[in-house]
């Protein structure tokens, strides 16, 4: 928020909530297009196992949670989701 003067953003009721709703909405959308693209910048939130159209949603949830770095992906998830949660409620 700092970046794009975050300030305007904290005056405004749920404010930072939208600016945080807009961010993962813009990386939700850009991560399947430019993952395959750039698997070296995107290694740590693009699987390119959920992009095979052959496999059904649960064979890829069966061969993800099979990798070795599935918790680690989730744990990063779960802390940047809980700070950025924080992060709204401290601005209220």
């Amino acid at each position: 928020m700092r970046l794009i003067n975050g300030s305007e953003f904290i005056g405004e009721p749920f404010g930072a909530a939208n600016f945080i709703a807009m961010a993962s909405t813009l990386h939700a959308l850009a991560t399947p297009w430019l993952g395959p693209k750039f698997p070296h910048f995107f290694r740590h939130c693009f699987e390119p196992l959920f992009a095979d159209p052959a496999l059904s949603f649960s064979d890829k949830v069966t061969r993800w949670l099979a990798q070795p770095n599935t918790p680690l992906k989730l744990l990063s998830n779960l802390l940047l989701l809980s700070a950025l949660a924080v992060g709204v409620a401290g601005m209220q």
